[in-house]
């Protein structure tokens, strides 16, 4: 058996773009009989594009001093890559170009402010961090577990702040992330609206069935609504309450069983006019003012508050589901983050 050091010609596909580029490269090889039968079993990877994920599509040529030989045939499964960062190096806009792809910007509300709110687009990223909102709790642990990367649904910044400074608590978070060099990356009502985002899953984990997008203008695709087989409103509430693990929920009774069901997660409770008039009897949302409780039991609407956190916090398991399926060599966290609101 001989041991040989060789430079090699490779064909490099750049992850998740429909581009290639021809590229050089080492490998040390071990032969075990003729030299057209070589057995790659360590290959190191140089590539100039640090920051860009690359893997090895085929390898094109090899040679060893003055010796070449023809390598056609030598495909990715025959290597084994022993600088996994370099293969799978993932940048913030990698990430971000996949989450545009769940949840679009052309779905966001034109007021909304999403997509990479903090940080550099071509930082490297080996760990992402996937939260309901950037607070400065998770930009702490963030740091702690190396993530590079935050994914929220609530954006960092929304209020149009005009200073980022530590004179300010509220931007002073922002300056921790900065500080960090963590990016923050918000989908928000993109997220909300998008098929399978947060409204569609808030329906499917209360059952419904015949699932369907209430139709309005700019904000088409926000609201949704299904069908249950007949059940009293103190017993749905009862299951909403055990289904979103809600420390506490409001509800008003309008006075009528509960079939057809509209939900929103988040404040929604603009929409409990249109709710009405699409022919629902029960509406699953949050942050309902006292007036508005009010209204729906005059106008005979059942209303259930189960709390903003509540209702959209499962979006961030499947965020993160979704980002370790489609990334297998990035490393995902699920925050520890929970709602603020505290109940006796």
């Amino acid at each position: 058996m001989v041991r040989y050091e060789v430079c090699f010609a490779y064909e490099v596909c750049f992850a998740h773009e429909d581009a290639s580029l021809m590229k050089y490269g080492f490998a040390i090889f071990d032969t075990t009989g003729e030299s057209s039968q070589l057995n790659f079993f360590f290959i190191f990877l140089f590539a100039e594009y640090k920051d860009t994920a690359i893997c090895v599509k085929r390898i094109l040529h090899i040679s060893n001093g003055d010796t070449s030989y023809a390598a056609r045939h030598t495909s990715c499964p025959q290597m084994r890559i022993l600088h996994p960062r370099k293969e799978y190096l993932m940048t913030v806009k990698t990430v971000l170009d996949y989450l545009w792809t769940l949840a679009p910007e052309a779905c966001r509300m034109s007021w909304d402010n999403v997509g990479l709110l903090l940080g550099r687009k071509n930082a490297p990223v080996r760990g992402v961090l996937v939260a309901l909102d950037a607070t400065a709790a998770v930009a702490e642990e963030a740091e702690r577990l190396d993530c590079q990367l935050v994914v929220t649904h609530h954006p960092v910044i929304f209020h149009g702040d005009k200073h980022i400074t530590d004179a300010d608590p509220l931007t002073e978070v922002h300056l921790r992330y900065l500080e960090k060099g963590i990016a923050v990356i918000s989908m928000h009502t993109n997220l909300d609206c998008a098929p399978g985002g947060v409204n569609d899953l808030l329906a499917e984990q209360l059952g419904l069935h015949n699932i369907s997008v209430l139709e309005d203008g700019e904000t088409a695709g926000l609201i949704r609504m299904g069908e249950l087989s007949e059940t009293e409103l103190p017993a749905f509430a009862g299951f909403v309450k055990q289904r979103l693990r809600c420390p506490g929920l409001r509800w008003v009774d309008g006075g009528r069983p509960v079939r057809r069901v509209a939900v929103g997660g988040g404040a929604c409770g603009e929409f409990m006019p249109k709710v009405l008039a699409a022919g629902c009897d029960t509406f699953v949302t949050a942050d309902i003012k006292y007036h508005e409780f009010c209204d729906a039991a005059t106008l005979g609407l059942n209303l259930i508050d189960a709390g903003h956190f509540e209702t959209e916090d499962p979006a961030c398991d499947m965020l993160a589901a979704k980002l370790r399926e489609r990334f297998p060599a990035l490393r995902v966290c699920r925050s520890a983050h929970k709602g603020c609101i505290r109940f006796l």
